[in-house]
């Protein structure tokens, strides 16, 4: 396991000892400010343990779009300038780290936290407000550390539900199903590996194979590789359910 790949684990998996100090000590006793300030800096703190400097990126972006949108208001076009502008970020960083072979880089949590950002100016244009609100629950919802790193995504009435709540859910039952389902993900993931990669099909060997024997072998090495992101999927949520978010 490469070294992006292994902090990247060792993030996930501390979004669980998270989960139970937010379950347990925030949910019932804290208001939902301070709830917000626990849940940005903990997003802050995974990502640059994650992803150190490279991080900065996630934060520049998340900040500036914030800033445009309290300038010149939500509305269609800036939610489009906010959008496109994003992306070129992100555009520009696969053109930067890309390489032959995926390896874990900025772009991962960049792309996440970009959803979030369009998603949550989506959101207050359906609600017809005319600017941002508070910035620390608009910062808690986009670093929010359970999924940001990975996903999955969530609109932000959800986190706007669970920030205002102080009743402990009943959900350890599916968060530990979630738990659950990814380790046999991550069991067949790590199983098939003993006789194939991820870089398999740029091989000499795959190159020499037959047309119908490439497309047949495709078939099934696509849906052997996706196992590994719904391992981590499962996971992340998981924690994020364990916290409460339902």
């Amino acid at each position: 396991m490469a070294m992006g790949e292994s902090y990247l684990v060792a993030g996930i998996l501390l979004t669980f000892p998270l989960a139970l100090f937010y379950r347990y000590l925030l949910t019932p006793y804290t208001s939902p400010k301070h709830k917000d300030i626990f849940l940005t800096v903990t997003g802050l703190a995974l990502y640059f343990f994650c992803f150190g400097a490279d991080a900065g990126h996630v934060v520049v972006m998340t900040m500036c779009s914030y800033l445009f949108m309290m300038v010149c208001g939500v509305g269609a076009t800036s939610c489009i300038v906010v959008l496109l502008s994003s992306m070129s970020h992100l555009l520009y960083g696969y053109i930067t780290v890309s390489g032959v072979s995926y390896t874990v880089t900025w772009t991962l949590i960049h792309c996440q936290a970009l959803l979030k950002v369009v998603g949550y100016f989506l959101d207050l244009l359906d609600e017809q407000k005319d600017a941002p609100e508070s910035f620390v629950a608009y910062t808690a919802y986009v670093f929010f550390p359970f999924t940001s790193l990975v996903g999955p995504q969530f609109q932000y009435y959800r986190y706007k539900k669970f920030r205002e709540t102080t009743q402990i859910p009943n959900s350890w039952g599916y968060s530990l199903k979630q738990a659950g389902v990814g380790v046999i993900y991550i069991g067949v993931f790590y199983g098939i590996k003993q006789f194939t990669s991820s870089d398999f099909i740029i091989s000499e060997e795959f190159l020499s194979w037959s047309l119908p024997t490439k497309l047949l072998f495709i078939t099934f090495w696509t849906k052997w590789l996706i196992t590994k992101y719904c391992a981590i999927w499962c996971v992340s949520e998981s924690a994020a359910c364990l916290a409460g978010m339902r």
